[in-house]
């Protein structure tokens, strides 16, 4: 229920710019700090995923 909402509110929203194949949301730790963001996602020359850019810093309490 929690990552539809989040679909919802930010992915869905996201216009993408020419090269970017899609929007996700990426989670990752730091300094025993969880973060997510939502990303736009392009192919490198390699053919492998690659974030093109950071849109936005997701406060899960705000999302909830």
């Amino acid at each position: 229920m929690i990552a539809k909402k989040l679909l919802k509110t930010w992915l869905k929203k996201t216009e993408l710019k020419e090269g970017e194949i899609r929007s996700a949301l990426m989670l990752y730790e730091e300094d025993d700090n969880v973060h997510l963001v939502s990303v736009t996602l392009k192919l490198n020359d390699s053919n492998k995923l690659e974030v093109a850019r950071v849109i936005d810093n997701i406060n899960i309490d705000d999302a909830i």
